[in-house]
C-alpha cells in the first residue's frame, strides 16, 4: 500500500507564518519605542528625542544615540527616572 500526502500548501502557509511574525515584531518595537518615549526623562528633550525605531530591518529595532542614555534610564541619575526603568520596559515586551 502506498500514501502520498500532498505538501504543496505548505510553501503558503509558511509565508503566512514568517509574515505574521514580521508584522508582530514590529508592533511591539513599536509599542515598547512609545513606551520608552512616554517614559524617558524631560529636560532638553534631547534625549527623549534621541529614540530612534526601525521598522523596516528583518528584526525591528529600538535605540537611543544618547551616551548617558543607559545612566539615566537604567541606573538612576535622574529623580523622573527611577533606577530600572529601561529593563522593566524591555521585559514589559520581551516576557
Amino acid at each position: 500500500m502506498k500514501f502520498v500526502i500532498d505538501a504543496s500548501g505548505l510553501n503558503g502557509l509558511a509565508d503566512d507564518i514568517e509574515e505574521f511574525a514580521t508584522q508582530e515584531a514590529r508592533k511591539i518595537a513599536t509599542d515598547m519605542y512609545a513606551d520608552l518615549v512616554m517614559n524617558t526623562p524631560v529636560d532638553t528633550g534631547a534625549l527623549r528625542n534621541a529614540w530612534e525605531l526601525d521598522t523596516n530591518a528583518a528584526n525591528p529595532s529600538v535605540s537611543n544615540t544618547q551616551p548617558y542614555a543607559n545612566r539615566v534610564m537604567e541606573m538612576g541619575h535622574s529623580k523622573q527616572a527611577p533606577a530600572g526603568t529601561l529593563s522593566s520596559i524591555i521585559d514589559k515586551y520581551t516576557d
